[in-house]
């Protein structure tokens, strides 16, 4: 009897420490979504000069759109990795979203920005994500400025 209420014990113990996942995607992973609405690859203005860099080259801005496979019906936590140009006329900002079946907007991370002209990572905070949901990661990438990778972590 004592041997099996110590292993219950173990048991418990053992699930409070699983440690949770990340999942990773880069930024080159996306697509760019134009501001009627429609498919508009590709692209030219946006190049990936390094294996996972996304960098806006012309003048104005661009949204890239970065799809993630995720859990449905959970909690997740957003990280962006971002560079700006330097310069507070360009600024690259990000957001996680989660929608609907219906196309309806569900939850969203905090938004930041940077015109930092070094990489920065920054941590958008937590969102829900429901049973039906998709969720992408929307990035306004100003001129010069680029974006590395997104990243989920479960809660």
């Amino acid at each position: 009897m004592k041997i099996q209420g110590m292993m219950g014990t173990l048991a418990i113990v053992l699930a409070s420490t699983m440690p949770s996942y990340a999942t990773t995607q880069a930024a080159m992973a996306g697509h760019v979504w134009s501001g009627g609405g429609h498919w508009q690859e590709p692209d030219l203005c946006l190049s990936n000069p390094a294996w996972d860099l996304v960098t806006n080259t012309c003048s104005g801005t661009r949204t890239l759109i970065i799809p993630m496979q995720i859990a449905p019906n959970s909690r997740q936590h957003a990280y962006v990795r971002l560079i700006g140009n330097g310069t507070s006329a360009s600024t690259t900002f990000c957001q996680a979203l989660s929608i609907t079946a219906n196309n309806a907007l569900f939850d969203f991370s905090a938004k930041t920005a940077t015109i930092s002209p070094t990489q920065v990572t920054f941590d958008l905070g937590a969102f829900n994500v429901p049973w039906e949901a998709a969720v992408h990661f929307e990035c306004k990438i100003g001129q010069g400025g680029g974006v590395f990778n997104v990243e989920l972590e479960q809660e």
